[in-house]
């Protein structure tokens, strides 16, 4: 796997952020702004509580609900550092795992995997029925919801290092996610929204 070409990736990004649907009216009408992150296990959606959920290690979803074509940076890592970071309000730039432009993955993922780093972001978008990084995409009361199938963790510190869920080794899964556009000159990071989730993983029944 390699990191994006700045400059595409850039192109791409500001392209679909144009479409983020932020303000008072998305609030109003949706009950959330840009986006908002759920997690499905068994056909299921799980409760979150500040931020926290537990799952079986076992395969699960995490679903994006989209106003319109749209994008996020998202970060999965085995340290807190990110989460920690990012619920006490940090920049984003100083939030670690966002420290590159993105991890370049396939397209629709089916592999069902979820990129775990400490430094990079992965990049989940929806630019159409034939241009995403979903496994899935359904329209829900007007939204568009996006599923990513996890089923195994690949470490992109540590390349050949692939797991399946159930016998990775780690019980904690931290994610941030973040919405993101740049500066005309591209060095500076917008930020327009954030959400923060950690996966606590049991024995699966």
């Amino acid at each position: 796997m390699q990191k994006c070409k700045s400059v595409a990736g850039f192109a791409m990004l500001l392209v679909l952020c144009a479409g983020c649907g932020g303000g008072d009216d998305a609030l109003r009408r949706y009950g959330f702004r840009n986006f908002k992150v759920v997690v499905e296990q068994d056909g299921l959606v799980k409760q979150t509580e500040n931020g926290e959920t537990v799952l079986e290690r076992k395969p699960f979803k995490i679903r994006l609900y989209f106003i319109d074509n749209d994008s996020v940076f998202v970060n999965a890592s085995f340290s807190p550092a990110g989460y920690d970071a990012a619920l006490g309000g940090a920049p984003i730039q100083e939030v670690p795992g966002f420290d590159d432009p993105a991890i370049s993955e396939e397209p629709f993922n089916r592999d069902q995997v979820l990129v775990v780093s400490g430094r990079v972001p992965g990049f989940w978008y929806y630019a159409g029925d034939n241009e995403h990084r979903f496994n899935s995409i359904a329209k829900i009361n007007e939204l568009l919801a996006c599923d990513r199938d996890i089923s195994k963790i690949r470490n992109f510190d540590s390349p050949e290092e692939v797991a399946d869920i159930k016998s990775m080794r780690q019980d904690t899964l931290y994610l941030v996610f973040a919405q993101l556009s740049w500066s005309d000159d591209y060095t500076r990071k917008i930020e327009y929204k954030r959400e923060c989730l950690k996966i606590t993983f049991t024995a699966a029944k």
